[in-house]
C-alpha cells in the first residue's frame, strides 16, 4: 500500500524529471542527451537540466523514506528504534532553523536573477537541500510521543546520509571559491591570498589545540564563520571574472622563430641569387 507522503514527493519526481527532459530537447539537447544525463547527447540549457533533475531525485528520495518509514508509523518507528512500541502521543515542536534557510535559499536565487547565475545556482542548491532536511525534521518531529526518540529517529536515518554529503559539499564549496579568489586576483594577489587564509587556518587549529576546553557551539560558530567568509569571498570574486593572463614568453618564442625562418629564407634566398648571377656570367663569358 502507498502512502500519502509517498504519493506526492513521487508526483514531485515524476514532474520534475519531465521537465528536465523537455527543457532539454526544447533548449538545444539532442539524440538521447536529456534522457541519459549528457552521456549519448547534449543536454540542451545546463543549468536549468541540472536543477530540474536534481529536485526530482531529492524528491524520489523522500517518496521512498516515507514509504519505507510508513508516513512515519509508530510500528516501523518502533522496529527501527530497537523496541517493542513506540511511544505514541502528540509531541509540541520544536524550534527549527530550516524556515529561516529557507528565506535565505530564496533570498539568494532572487538576488542571483540579478547577479549571476552563479548565485542563483547556490541558492537553488540550498532550496532543494532545505526542503528535504525540513520534510525529514517534521517527519521525525511527530513520529513519536517522546522528544528523544524522536531525535534518535532522525539521526538514525538522516545522518549516514548528511555527514558525508555535507563534508564533500563543504570541500566543494571550498575548492571552488578558493580558486575564484585566485584566478580574480594578480600574481601577488594569489600568493598573499593563500598566505592569509593558510595563516587563518593554522591559527584556528592553534586555537583549539591549546583550548581543548572551548565548546562545541563555539568551535562551530568558528569555523561556519572562516567557511562563510571564504564563500562569499569566492562568489564576489566569481562575479568580478577572471584576470587577464599574459603569454609573453609564448608569444617571444614565436617571434624568435619567424625571425629565424625569415633569416633563413633569406639567405636561401640570396644564395639563389648568387647562383643565378653566376650562370649567366658564364654564360656572358662563353
Amino acid at each position: 500500500m502507498l502512502t500519502t507522503g509517498f504519493k506526492l514527493f513521487f508526483g514531485l519526481f515524476v514532474a520534475a524529471t519531465f521537465g528536465a527532459v523537455v527543457l532539454g530537447y526544447t533548449s538545444g539537447g539532442n539524440h538521447l542527451g536529456p534522457v541519459t544525463f549528457g552521456y549519448k547527447g547534449s543536454v540542451g540549457f545546463v543549468f536549468g537540466y541540472t536543477v530540474l533533475m536534481v529536485a526530482g531525485f531529492a524528491s524520489g528520495a523522500v517518496g521512498l523514506l516515507l514509504q519505507a518509514f510508513r508516513d512515519g508509523d509508530a510500528e516501523a518507528a518502533a522496529q527501527l528504534l530497537g523496541t517493542d512500541t513506540a511511544p505514541v502521543g502528540q509531541t509540541p515542536l520544536g524550534d527549527s532553523m530550516w524556515p529561516l534557510i529557507g528565506a535565505v535559499a530564496a533570498g539568494t536565487t532572487v538576488v542571483g536573477l540579478v547577479v549571476h547565475p552563479a548565485v542563483m545556482g547556490v541558492g537553488l542548491i540550498l532550496g532543494i537541500l532545505t526542503m528535504f532536511e525540513w520534510t525529514m525534521s517534521a517527519w521525525a518531529d511527530r513520529a513519536t510521543g517522546d522528544p528523544q526518540a524522536n531525535r534518535e529517529l532522525r539521526d538514525s536515518v538522516m545522518r549516514p546520509i548528511e555527514l558525508p554529503a555535507l563534508a564533500l559539499g563543504a570541500v566543494a564549496l571550498m575548492v571552488a571559491s578558493v580558486s575564484r579568489v585566485f584566478l580574480a586576483s594578480s600574481a601577488n594577489g594569489a600568493v598573499l591570498a593563500a598566505t592569509i587564509l593558510a595563516l587563518v587556518i593554522i591559527g584556528i587549529a592553534v586555537l583549539f589545540a591549546t583550548k581543548p576546553k572551548v565548546s562545541k557551539n563555539v568551535a562551530t560558530a568558528v569555523v561556519l564563520i572562516v567557511a562563510f567568509g571564504v564563500l562569499v569571498t569566492g562568489t564576489i570574486a566569481a562575479v568580478v571574472g577572471e584576470r587577464d593572463f599574459e603569454h609573453s614568453s609564448d608569444e617571444s618564442r614565436e617571434s624568435e622563430e619567424g625571425t629565424s625562418d625569415g633569416s633563413s629564407t633569406d639567405s636561401e634566398g640570396d644564395g639563389s641569387h648568387k647562383t643565378d648571377a653566376g650562370a649567366e656570367g658564364e654564360a656572358s663569358d662563353e
